[in-house]
């Protein structure tokens, strides 16, 4: 049997986020599923269950852009802490943005194993679901 997997999905896009949170449903391969909407209360959850890796997301689908703490400001203070928290995360950009400059920003961060532009038509959705599905196979 395999072990459970866990989502975080981190965004202030209600819609996106219900979409998203349908298709992992769908696709079985995730047990449970949380949605924050932004960097300060995923950055929280990750702080207050550093010390417990069973209540930790194996996956964590982020935006970039949100209110409070945006996505980079996320992935900077996760830099800061990723090695106290117990468990290794994978996380997943996506977002709107198609600027190269950020998808290499992207790459700088060893958590981030993908970056995905948020899906607007049939076929980036395709990409986006097809991404998060290979990866949760290696989890």
């Amino acid at each position: 049997m395999s072990k459970p997997k866990k989502i975080y999905v981190v965004d202030d896009d209600e819609i996106f986020s219900y979409v998203i949170l349908k298709i992992m449903e769908d696709m079985h391969q995730v047990d449970e599923i949380k949605v924050l909407s932004n960097g300060t209360e995923a950055l929280t959850k990750l702080n207050d269950f550093k010390d417990h890796p069973d209540y930790l997301p194996d996956l964590l689908l982020l935006d970039l852009s949100m209110p409070l703490m945006d996505g980079w400001s996320f992935l900077d203070a996760f830099e800061k802490i990723k090695d106290e928290v117990k468990k290794n995360i994978t996380i997943i950009v996506y977002t709107s943005s198609i600027n190269p400059i950020d998808m290499e920003r992207a790459k700088k961060y060893t958590p981030v194993k993908g970056y995905v532009v948020k899906p607007i038509e049939r076929e980036s959705t395709y990409q986006f679901i097809k991404k998060v599905s290979e990866v949760l196979n290696h989890i």
